[in-house]
């Protein structure tokens, strides 16, 4: 099935972070995250494919790093084509119900008041989009890292250039509902409509009553639907630590008129799988309060 049918009409849930699970296999993560989609295709997958197994409808494929600026860090500019149709074809191996892109943040410096610097940064999901468009077989891209509204505008307007597939956007935002210094999560909602964005999505470090409260200034600022990324801490002390605890975060994000959930940062499988069963039967929370 098609994910643009889905929009609006039931819970979904999300992979967690490919990175920890692959550093949890020992992989160095900074160096061979994208590589290793070629090199050691069983390794990703042995990564991946419990997210499946555990419940989850939407595969975040071993992509966040296939942007020209970040293969070229490691010497893989000229090999794009090459781990991006690996990355599809592990994922696809996984027999999903959907496949979803990550592209994170380039990483290219980028100034506001220069012509060339936007461009640039903007071609980064320009040719990113052309690529995964041509290779086909996935759902929806998901940007993530961005974090600033010029970045997303960049990242946005060159996706929207090379495809017309739904984008998920996700950004970090604190508990006083800011991106950044200068930026809140009205600005954030304002951008993702206006630049084309599908779903309005926040990753989220604090606790359920905080979440609560940022989903529902998202819902009012924005009109999309909403995805929600609970960030998993690793330390016993902070939210979402216990598996458990996915399933008040999928309870609290419903009642918040949230569509699509994921538990990221150390996530495990478990979480996503927790998040999965709660979810499955609930029906979708469009029409609350804000």
């Amino acid at each position: 099935m098609d994910i643009a049918l889905r929009l609006n009409k039931e819970m979904l849930v999300l992979s967690g972070s490919i990175e920890a699970g692959l550093a949890r296999l020992d992989m160095d993560v900074e160096h061979d995250l994208s590589i290793a989609n070629v090199l050691e295709p069983e390794t990703i997958k042995t990564a991946i494919a419990p997210y499946v197994m555990g419940g989850v409808q939407c595969l975040v494929a071993n992509t966040k790093g296939c942007l020209q600026a970040k293969l070229a860090q490691n010497n893989l500019d000229d090999r794009s084509e090459e781990v991006a149709r690996a990355a599809i074809d592990i994922a696809k191996s996984c027999k999903p119900e959907h496949i979803i892109v990550e592209l994170g943040n380039c990483g290219l410096p980028l100034d506001s008041e220069s012509k060339n610097s936007l461009n640039e940064f903007k071609n980064q999901y320009v040719q990113a989009g052309r690529l995964f468009d041509s290779l086909g077989n996935f759902d929806a891209y998901m940007l993530t890292g961005l974090e600033n509204s010029t970045q997303i505008k960049c990242a946005l307007m060159g996706l929207r250039q090379a495809s017309d597939k739904p984008v998920f956007v996700s950004v970090e935002v604190g508990a006083q509902g800011k991106l950044n210094s200068k930026e809140d999560i009205y600005d954030y909602a304002q951008i993702l409509v206006e630049f084309g964005a599908t779903v309005a999505g926040i990753e989220v470090h604090d606790d359920l009553a905080t979440a609560e409260k940022l989903i529902k200034r998202l819902r009012a600022g924005c009109d999309l639907p909403i995805l929600v990324e609970f960030y998993v801490d690793g330390a016993k002390d902070k939210p979402y630590y216990s598996a458990d605890e996915m399933k008040d975060a999928a309870l609290i994000a419903n009642k918040a008129g949230a569509q699509f959930l994921r538990a990221t940062g150390d996530g495990r499988p478990a979480h996503a799988a927790v998040l999965a069963g709660t979810s499955a039967q609930m029906p979708l929370n469009i029409k609350i309060g804000v």
